[in-house]
């Protein structure tokens, strides 16, 4: 298996190498050796195909947006590959929304607001649905930069039967849709909706273990759906995930936090745990790294002074018997994924060169606001065991912040 899978890298590459040799944007010889660099192989971190893992540790993908450029974990430097073809529009034109299963998905920002995934390693790009015959913004929404809040996919986009599942903001709130891919190909010509009462959705992943989406609100409902038969979704509501908070007591600084909740499947165990995540974004932050509260001050200080995570808290969910429990300092040797990505663990971190095992590596989903000085900086590393932080390529401390556009996400080549 590993010696198939690095014939099929170094085949692609000498592929993609030919396909732009003499183009001018970058000769042949130039960019075979940018590929081979990119796509290095590392004997400790290859994989089976079988248990569909990543090939390698996980990239962080940084800007520029058109550009496909990766800080690697595992040797703790910046790789380039082939940027986006001229199909695509300007790069001022487009946002990266999200990555899933080893492909980027882009987003016009444009009046079509045109969807599109792209596969940096291969360049194979594939085109999404319309959105515009279910797309009904709210009136306070930018139409122009807003459109999808999440987007992940069931396998990868090459493989039969592919499921894709967008969070879209609509007039009711966030809700769910899905269309379908097969063989690189998109097999849907619109969106389907899916029908539920639950609005504001702000999280969903897919379990392969279980063969299901589960989706997460804002008030923490949490529902599953299947979707092997598009014609035909089927959704049960999951009961069981009310937890109580951990804190003996909350501070100033909890107090002055938002919470944002992550789903993140492990099927790597033989029951399919999933682990749900709170994860504390102080609001207001100084450069001294102390909270402020902005309605505390006539001349509220404070509301032009960036966010920063600070804190997590990990739960083990059984979808089997509706068990919730409280994981104190330890993730069982794993590192966990969030972000704009859909959210991924890597169970036995220790494995994967240049991983810290019970840690969780999360990047910036907030939307990124015009003419602000901040935002897509809040990037790092949370040790889990020790609860510290510590900086992931770009800064993390409060003094150094600087807007990041777009915002960095996370990225399994496949």
């Amino acid at each position: 298996m590993v010696a198939n899978g690095m014939q099929w890298y170094l085949t692609a590459a000498m592929s993609l190498a030919a396909r732009y040799e003499g183009t001018g944007s970058c000769g042949g010889g130039g960019f075979l050796r940018r590929s081979m660099a990119a796509i290095s192989y590392s004997p400790r971190t290859i994989t089976t195909a079988t248990n569909k893992s990543p090939l390698v540790s996980p990239w962080l993908k940084i800007p520029p947006v058109g550009g496909s450029h990766f800080y690697s974990l595992a040797e703790n430097k910046v790789k380039s590959l082939l940027p986006l073809s001229s199909e695509t529009t300007e790069e001022n034109d487009i946002l990266c929304i999200g990555s899933s299963h080893g492909w980027l998905v882009f987003q016009s920002r444009g009046i079509d607001r045109s969807i599109f995934l792209s596969n940096p390693i291969t360049g194979h790009r594939i085109n999404l649905p319309s959105i515009h015959s279910l797309y009904h913004p709210p009136d306070n929404v930018n139409k122009r930069l807003f459109s999808i809040r999440s987007i992940i996919l069931s396998s990868c986009p090459n493989e039969n039967d592919c499921r894709v599942v967008i969070i879209y903001y609509s007039r009711q709130g966030e809700k769910l849709a899905f269309c379908t891919t097969s063989g690189g190909l998109t097999t849907s010509t619109t969106w389907t909706c899916l029908p539920s009462p639950l609005t504001d959705y702000c999280n969903i992943v897919y379990s392969r273990n279980h063969q299901l989406f589960l989706a997460l609100t804002e008030d923490l409902d949490m529902e599953s759906w299947d979707l092997r038969d598009p014609f035909s979704p089927k959704r049960v509501v999951i009961e069981g995930l009310e937890c109580e908070d951990v804190e003996e007591e909350w501070g100033r600084k909890e107090r002055l936090s938002v919470q944002h909740n992550y789903l993140v499947p492990d099927d790597s165990s033989s029951n399919g745990d999933l682990f749900f995540i709170h994860r504390y974004v102080a609001e207001h932050v100084q450069p001294d790294g102390s909270v402020v509260d902005p309605t505390e001050s006539e001349d509220h200080i404070g509301e032009d002074l960036p966010y920063k995570t600070w804190k997590f808290q990990v739960f083990k969910f059984d979808l089997t018997d509706k068990q919730l429990w409280y994981l104190d300092d330890s993730l069982e040797a794993r590192a966990i994924f969030i972000g704009l990505n859909q959210s991924f663990l890597v169970s036995a971190a220790a494995d994967f060169h240049g991983l810290i095992p019970n840690s969780i590596y999360f990047a910036d989903d907030y939307p990124l606001i015009p003419d602000r000085s901040f935002g897509g900086h809040d990037v790092g590393i949370y040790n889990y065991k020790d609860k510290t932080l510590k900086p992931c390529y770009f800064p993390c401390d409060p003094n150094n912040i600087k807007r990041i556009e777009p915002c960095p996400l996370w990225f399994t080549p496949n």
